[in-house]
C-alpha cells in the first residue's frame, strides 16, 4: 500500500469490507420515509439468503447504531 504502483492486495480483509459497505449502502438506500425494519429485513433475509430474525436483529441494529451517533442521549 505504501507503494502506490503496486496492487492493492486481495485481503479477506478488504473482501469483508466491501461486502460490509455493499449491504449498508443497500440497507441506507432502502430509505424512503415509507419502508419499515421489518420491510427491509425481509428482503435482506431473502436476497442475500440470510435467517430472517438474524437479518431483521442487524437492520435494526444498523439503523439504531446510526441514529445513535447522530442523536446522543
Amino acid at each position: 500500500l505504501l507503494d502506490v504502483s503496486q496492487p492493492v492486495p486481495r485481503t479477506r480483509y478488504f473482501q469483508a469490507f466491501a461486502q460490509q459497505n455493499r449491504v449498508y449502502a443497500e440497507l441506507t438506500s432502502e430509505v424512503d420515509g415509507k419502508t419499515s425494519i421489518k420491510t427491509i429485513g425481509r428482503r435482506l433475509a431473502k436476497q442475500n439468503r440470510v435467517d430472517p430474525n438474524e437479518a431483521l436483529e442487524m437492520v435494526r441494529n444498523f439503523f439504531l447504531e446510526i441514529y445513535q451517533q447522530h442523536h446522543p442521549v
